[in-house]
């Protein structure tokens, strides 16, 4: 962890300044009588309900029967009054809780409460902020309105069909408010995922709801601009995480199926957005529903990834995917795919999420995971982020037990971002060729060169039949020969999913043993290569002991590892 450079803190500094003046402009325009600055606001009715396609679970209906709460990981008990009067663990149960998106449970619930648990729930919140549209404290965070009001129509049906007269005008009342709470907030929103799903559910409400038709040029310029500003050519985001995309698609899809279902046709830059999002995605899944987990992908995520792929045919990937604009290259042969991280870290703004990964891949066959990264935890795991985001935790090299970039400490840009900024490597370059069938990478970053003087090269080789990668793990200077002071010790790790098996064999190779498929043995030259513990952050149930091959030397200067993973 390290203070900010001097060129850090000048875009530190204008990004606060920017974000003082919205938050002040935000304020300004949802004070009384300056109504004529807002949306008109207006919710009294719903012309379409859009599909919600974010996945549900059931059994939150019988945790409420049975005075509990599961949300985001954690159960809270009601002891027989509001989950709004509570005090959740952390920030992220709260914020899960007043953005509503588990309505979508009680829809899905066989349980004939289900709905009138529903009203009550949604009732004792209008209740509570009747004269405060957006809420206090957390629930008014430009995130969570915007989350609330998406949840708020896509479940709209649900809520309203034989509802009350009475019920009926205070949800209507309230998504009205919520709206106008909206785009106060959204002034104020963080750069990045924040922005969007503000201009997402701005767009949604005009596209759903009657009497907004006029401010839906506005919100459409709007989003937009986000999605012009954040998605990259090759349908990855800004962050680098591949779990983002599959968020924001989620809320995407829906609002394309509102332009359909008004005979209203859909900007096309918002439709090649998305088509270029969905093989995005679809790169990134490594196994059945499973995104490689890079740069914030936290516990699978497996039905929300089928859902998001399964909306319409998308072409087939070629197995092969030479590095794009979101710097992963994915190797494939046969069935078993190896996706490399060999990109330059995000943007200072943007990398809140983003981990010290350069050069890290993972690895499975049929879609059994061999070699994995250790992911990211939840939100209710905060104090493990920081070792999460470490090089150490990903299957890649590491010197002196030092990471290959650096998170920078600053209070204004953790506050403006929710987690500390990363920088580093400067330079990461990425080369693909095809060798008589085989599919080969050669990456190279230089986020030790600063520290030691040293270029981390590794080069990947996969077989034409998937059976064997073969990869070279190189450390040198850029020019000429180099001498350290002392030899640093280096490691090459590679972190085997919680369920896989291990075996040392006599000959000092060693078997891995995935959780289905064939058995993989890896030897290793130029380094000692044994087993040890690991800890995998992205189960559902919270940090995970697991193991890890860690290949381990020392370097004076230059030092070269070459190791083999061959299917036996």
């Amino acid at each position: 962890m390290s203070a900010p450079t001097f060129r850090e803190r000048l875009v530190i500094a204008q990004q606060t300044a920017r974000w003082s003046m919205a938050n002040a402009s935000s304020r300004l325009v949802a004070a009384p009588g300056l109504g004529w600055r807002l949306l008109k606001a207006r919710a009294d009715q719903l012309l379409f309900i859009p599909s919600d396609m974010r996945p549900v679970d059931p059994s939150l209906v019988e945790e409420i029967a049975a005075g509990q709460m599961g949300l985001g990981g954690v159960v809270m008990e009601l002891a027989g009054g509001s989950p709004f009067a509570l005090t959740g663990p952390d920030r992220g149960w709260a914020r899960v809780l007043n953005g509503f998106s588990w309505l979508g449970s009680f829809r899905a619930s066989a349980d004939p409460t289900a709905v009138d648990t529903a009203r009550r729930l949604v009732a004792d919140w209008c209740r509570r902020n009747k004269r405060r549209s957006g809420g206090h404290g957390i629930a008014a965070e430009p995130e969570v309105i915007a989350r609330r009001v998406t949840s708020f129509v896509v479940n709209a049906g649900f809520l309203l069909e034989d509802a009350d007269a009475e019920f009926y005008r205070m949800y209507t009342r309230a998504l009205a408010g919520e709206l106008r709470a909206l785009d106060a907030a959204s002034r104020r929103a963080a750069p990045g995922y924040p922005s969007l799903i503000c201009a997402m559910a701005v767009t949604l409400v005009c596209l759903a709801t009657n009497g907004n038709e006029r401010d839906l040029p506005a919100a459409e310029a709007r989003l937009l601009t986000q999605l012009r500003q954040q998605i990259l050519a090759d349908g990855g985001h800004a962050t680098r995480n591949p779990e983002i995309v599959l968020e924001l698609l989620l809320d995407l899809l829906p609002i394309r199926q509102c332009y359909a279902a008004r005979g209203l046709g859909a900007p096309i830059e918002l439709v090649t957005a998305i088509d270029r999002m969905l093989r995005h995605l679809r790169v990134m899944t490594i196994g059945p529903g499973t995104l490689a987990r890079f740069n914030g992908v936290g516990a699978a995520r497996v039905e929300a990834v089928a859902t998001a792929l399964a909306v319409e045919a998308v072409p087939s990937q070629p197995a092969t995917q030479a590095p794009g604009s979101s710097g992963y290259a994915r190797l494939q042969r046969g069935e078993t795919v190896v996706i490399v991280d060999c990109g330059r870290p995000p943007g200072l703004l943007q990398s809140g999420l983003a981990h010290a990964g350069a050069l890290s891949f993972e690895m499975a066959h049929g879609g059994a995971g061999v070699v994995v990264n250790s992911g990211a935890p939840g939100p209710d795991h905060r104090r493990a982020i920081a070792d999460a985001r470490a090089t150490a935790s990903h299957s890649t090299l590491v010197v002196d037990e030092q990471s290959s970039a650096r998170l920078v400490r600053s209070t204004r840009l953790e506050r403006l971002l929710g987690g500390l900024a990363l920088a580093g490597p400067d330079s990461v370059t990425a080369s693909f060729l095809e060798v008589e069938g085989d599919a080969r990478l050669v990456t190279q970053h230089d986020g030790y060169l600063t520290r030691f003087g040293l270029l981390h090269e590794r080069q990947l080789n996969l077989r034409e039949d998937g059976y064997l990668l073969e990869g070279v793990d190189r450390l040198r200077p850029p020019h000429g020969t180099l001498r350290l002071p002392r030899d640093l010790p280096i490691a090459v790790h590679f972190h085997l999913p919680v369920e896989a098996r291990w075996r040392t064999e006599t000959s000092g190779s060693i078997t891995i043993m995935p959780a289905e498929g064939p058995h993989w043995r890896m030897t290793v030259s130029g380094a000692r290569c044994s087993v040890e513990t690991s800890t995998d952050y992205a189960q559902s149930q919270g940090p995970t002991a697991s193991r890890q091959i860690v290949a381990r030397s020392s370097t004076p200067g230059e030092t070269t590892i070459t190791w083999r993973l061959e299917r036996i």
